[in-house]
């Protein structure tokens, strides 16, 4: 009896080198606080990633509609966003890592440490939004 030989290297390289679809949108404008973005397609609370021409990210929420354009207010700096620059979504509802590791540390906005005492320890992660 022969034994069956599958190609599992051709396989995985020809997987591999395959093209995959990715949803992404583009900023039309910035007013004030609100960057309004044309896609991608998301509901309120998904969070994104707004590339600066710099390449740093900027997360930004979204919080609302007009027309066609998803309305998203940043988290954080927005120096470097340009109309053009892309709106690559995240995750679909913003969380927070909790823990004991918090207790008497220092955060930012967004939850990063900046009490210089080094990475925060984190058990859990939970919705910041309730059912």
């Amino acid at each position: 009896m022969e034994t069956l030989q599958f190609p599992w290297t051709e396989l995985h390289r020809k997987i591999e080198s395959v093209r995959t679809i990715r949803n992404y949108g583009r900023v039309k404008e910035v007013v004030g606080m609100v960057i309004e973005g044309q896609g991608p397609a998301s509901a309120i609370g998904d969070l994104c990633a707004l590339q600066t021409r710099e390449g740093r990210e900027v997360i930004a929420e979204v919080v609302g509609f007009r027309g066609d354009l998803t309305l998203l207010m940043p988290l954080g700096e927005t120096r470097g966003l340009k109309p053009g620059s892309r709106i690559v979504p995240q995750r679909f509802c913003a969380t927070a890592r909790v823990g004991q590791g918090l207790l008497g540390r220092i955060l930012d906005g967004t939850g990063k440490p900046i009490d210089e005492k080094g990475p925060l320890v984190l058990e859990e992660e939970r919705p910041l939004h309730g059912p």
